[in-house]
């Protein structure tokens, strides 16, 4: 089952698990290796799985070509799903 962490402040990953979805953090985002001192640099020490209280009302903001559409980070989930996306991924951010 994929679920959507909190890796930092500001970056929501979708993956099968907290220690995957890490890993991708650090190997495809960051380029660099996984350790304490980065972990803590990256704010990663805290990181945890969103709740489903939680997913069903924060909201993903989708900015398209037609303009934004907004919906819950559940069903945004459920979209990449259903459409076969590839995890873990980067789900969310609030830098752009």
């Amino acid at each position: 089952m994929i679920k959507v962490f909190a890796v930092n402040d500001t970056e929501w990953y979708a993956g099968e698990n907290l220690e995957s979805c890490i890993k991708y953090f650090f190997d495809e985002i960051m380029g660099e290796p996984d350790t304490p001192e980065s972990r803590e640099e990256y704010g990663v020490d805290d990181a945890a799985e969103i709740s489903e209280g939680s997913m069903a009302v924060m909201q993903f903001h989708d900015y398209e070509d037609e303009g934004e559409t907004v919906r819950s980070f559940r069903d945004q989930l459920n979209l990449l799903v259903a459409n076969g996306q590839t995890f873990p991924m980067m789900f969310a951010t609030t830098e752009c």
